[in-house]
């Protein structure tokens, strides 16, 4: 067929043979094959092109325009005898109406020298077995004939293929395979024309159906679309070029070679050779201009030597002669078709090895997600303890933090858990207290947050203060102080400048214009009586202390603690635990119950069946949730009526700690007002003269009260810190780990002992199967067939 065949050394044809043995595998639905793809409107001259390249008795007639792909595949063979093989392919490998399965399967005709008409009547007769319609002239005068040879398989399926329903095109596709000795390797597609016009026998519908099969040959990656042009038309309205420019196709001309037909009968000659020459549209491979023979030319029996000579003699005048030699002429584009067929090839083949083992990878991946097939109850049991055994051995490596899955996040749940009891944890530290405790390590700090010195003579239970001659007393129910009138006491403040010039309680102390209760009222300066308004939250943990401390004032001694004081504080400053829980409770079975659901959806692609699995995990979620919040109440009643109780030997270190820092503030405070005259004296040292015992004991002790306000606020701080340190673990042991380790919570349920536990009935409605999977069973388990067959192939080209 060809002069130079690119086929002619060994490699290259083994080449060409295991693309042709890979798409006989079925596997071109699934990974695109390097092929030659021809396309053109309807009158283009393809199918005289076609007779061209292939010098096959390919019909040009109009009449007998293309309906359906038709692949034709050259070899080149020993012997004299050339032979025909026509057989019909589905376009869709998968599926299909068994008895057009059958009815292809039996059309297959092998033909030795075969003769035009004789090629003619077997593609009306392939096209009466895919059931599509020929034009009207050709149903009328081009009936079919019983075919030639005794027992040919064609005409036992004529009169079946003849009741059909009649369409006038077909994804299906018509394979030619002719082998002969004066063959070479070649290959090429033809497509449907491409029409513009409605006519009453072409539909709408039918136009955009010829569109669709066009473009799925034009989106296969590896194939090289040559478009054919009508060269007695605008290129502008020539549909085939604007399809094959399309972004989904080959928008930059990658891997077009344009070929203008009808050059001999174009009144524009000039306007083909500027759009030979690649300037109006290029194309990466460029154009080629060609002549055909002509209907007359053809009905006068002219052969393919006469028509080259006759396409030479034409191209070898002006203004023709202005393209290069190798863009004129058929036997020019056959030459660059094979080479770039054979290159394409070389290149594609190793990457194709890797796409194929790739392919058949996932689709094996697939299969063992939907199962074996489960026609049975014997069968379906079995895949729910499977599906079942792999959900659970992942949860439980999840659970246990050996992850499976790189990289998603939301499959992690030890992960997510631990992430949420550090935001537990902190939420607690930073929220979970009524008010916060005061620091009594911090050096140099004369007054606590309330606005009151730590070293003045403040108590709850009046005495009889010494004060300096001329100065008046300021007596508080609520709080005495020795002061002269000038606010200074042995060189000190005094704490009535604590409450301002007036003598009156700063804002701590709520509004004076307060209803009054025996526990708020206060005498002020002057007699000035100020009240503490009860229904106004205290600002700071000392003003909420000396309120507990006067609301809870029973037969202790003065200067003394009620015992009852500690636990009411305490029930007090815990009393935001339980809902600070409760909400990490909840987020830790939402994301259980979300984690679990993604790990179902990566071990299991069955929609129907996974449905049902969600339910069985929401189930055991509720029935771990009703567990859990059970226990948590348990664990915040014990909490909350418990005695104050611990041996935890942190708790007497961390009053110590407390009364130690205190002990050093006074000793700071006591030498920052004692400062030695002295310039020898080193700053670090303090010298206790015997006058000054007093005043340093002072500063260790200012009131029973105010003794008694720090010594509360340390014991209770401590205490707080271990029990909400106690209370942090518990959660997460006894409420959040057990919900995670129980065997019927929504980690768990789900698992081989589940399954076993189920009943007949039970399991026929788990492991139902949607028709859809059923399906898509049979298509991997033939796809993955193809696939091992193609995986076969290559290697043995390899």
């Amino acid at each position: 067929m060809l002069s130079k065949d690119a086929f002619q050394n060994e490699k290259s044809r083994k080449l060409f043979e295991a693309i042709d043995e890979l798409r006989g595998s079925g596997i071109a639905s699934d990974i695109d094959l390097p092929e030659l793809v021809i396309v053109g409107d309807q009158s283009a001259g393809k199918s005289s092109l076609l007779q061209s390249l292939t010098n096959i008795p390919f019909p040009v007639a109009s009449r007998l325009c293309t309906r359906f792909p038709t692949r034709i595949i050259s070899r080149r063979t020993k012997g004299s005898v050339e032979t025909t093989k026509i057989s019909i392919e589905k376009a869709y490998v998968f599926g299909g109406d068994p008895q057009e399965n059958e009815r292809y399967a039996n059309f297959t005709q092998i033909r030795p020298n075969i003769t035009s008409e004789e090629f003619e009547q077997l593609i009306l007769e392939a096209a009466e077995v895919m059931g599509v319609a020929m034009p009207a002239a050709v149903a009328s005068q081009d009936r079919l004939k019983p075919a030639a040879a005794a027992g040919e398989k064609a005409t036992s399926l004529q009169p079946l293929a003849s009741l059909l329903p009649k369409k006038n095109f077909s994804k299906d596709v018509l394979k030619i395979e002719i082998s002969g000795s004066k063959r070479s390797h070649f290959s090429i597609v033809d497509c449907p024309g491409l029409f513009h016009t409605l006519t009453k026998e072409l539909k709408e519908g039918e136009r955009q159906e010829v569109r669709d099969i066009v473009s799925s040959y034009m989106s296969a990656t590896r194939s090289i679309i040559v478009c054919v042009a009508n060269g007695l038309t605008d290129l502008a309205n020539q549909v085939a070029f604007d399809m094959a420019l399309a972004p989904q196709h080959d928008p930059e001309g990658e891997r077009m070679v344009g070929v203008i037909t009808k050059c001999d009968i174009s009144q524009s000659p000039n306007d083909i050779i500027e759009l030979a020459q690649n300037k109006e549209k290029h194309l990466r491979h460029g154009w080629f201009v060609v002549r055909n023979r002509t209907p007359t030319e053809a009905s006068e029996g002219m052969d393919s030597e006469q028509r080259h000579q006759k396409e030479s003699q034409f191209f070898s005048t002006e203004p023709w002669v202005q393209l290069p030699q190798d863009r004129r002429g058929t036997e020019a584009l056959k030459s660059y078709l094979s080479n770039l067929l054979s290159k394409q090839i070389r290149e594609a083949f190793p990457l194709l090895l890797k796409e194929i083992h790739a392919r058949a990878k996932a689709s094996a991946t697939i299969l063992d997600d939907l199962g074996l097939s489960r026609d049975s109850l014997e069968k379906k049991r079995n895949y729910m303890v499977e599906l079942a055994q792999t959900f659970s051995d992942k949860a439980r490596a999840a659970l246990d933090g050996r992850y499976q899955t790189e990289g998603v996040l939301e499959l992690r749940i030890r992960l997510l858990v631990r992430n949420l009891n550090d935001d537990f944890a902190t939420n607690m530290k930073l929220y979970g207290h009524y008010l916060p405790f005061e620091n009594p390590k911090k050096s140099g700090i004369a007054t606590r947050s309330d606005g009151l010195f730590r070293h003045t003579s403040a108590t709850l239970f009046p005495t009889a203060p010494k004060h300096a001659a001329g100065s008046q007393p300021v007596n508080l129910a609520f709080g005495a102080f020795s002061a002269n009138t000038n606010g200074v006491m042995n060189g000190r403040v005094s704490p009535s400048n604590a409450f301002g010039s007036s003598g009156a309680p700063g804002p701590l102390f709520g509004d004076s214009s307060a209803s009054p209760s025996k526990s708020s009222i206060l005498v002020g300066s002057a007699g000035t009586t100020v009240r503490l308004d009860p229904f106004v939250n205290p600002s700071n943990i000392y003003e909420w202390i000396r309120r507990t401390l006067a609301d809870n004032r029973g037969t202790e001694l003065p200067g003394t603690l009620n015992s009852a004081i500690l636990p009411v504080l305490f029930r007090k400053q815990a009393d935001k635990w339980k809902d600070i829980a409760g909400q990490h409770f909840s987020r830790i079975r939402r994301t259980t119950v979300s984690s679990m659901t993604a790990m179902l959806a990566h071990t299991c692609v069955d929609d129907l069946t996974r449905s049902k699995v969600e339910r069985i995990i929401n189930d055991a979620n509720k029935a771990a949730m009703k567990r859990g919040v059970d226990r948590l109440e348990a664990l915040n009643k014990d909490v909350l009526d418990r005695p104050l109780q611990t041996s935890d030997s942190a708790f007497e270190e961390s009053v110590r700690a407390a009364r130690l820092a205190r002990f050093k503030n006074a000793l700071e405070r006591f030498a920052s007002f004692n400062k030695s005259d002295s310039p020898d004296q080193p700053t670090d040292q303090l010298i206790l003269k015997i006058r000054d015992q007093e005043a340093l004991f002072n500063e260790l002790h200012i009131s029973n009260a105010r003794n008694l306000e720090d010594e509360v606020h340390d014991i209770l701080e401590a205490y707080y810190n271990l029990a909400i340190k106690k209370y942090i673990e518990n959660v997460n042991e006894i409420v959040v780990q057990r919900y995670l380790d129980d065997a019927n919570g929504p980690v768990l349920q789900f698992s081989p002992r589940y399954i076993v536990g189920l009943n007949d009935a039970q399991i026929e409605e788990l492991a139902a199967e949607h028709e859809n999977v059923v399906v898509r069973r049979q298509r991997e388990e033939r796809t993955l067939a193809n696939l091992r067959r193609a995986e076969e192939i290559a290697e043995k080209y390899s």
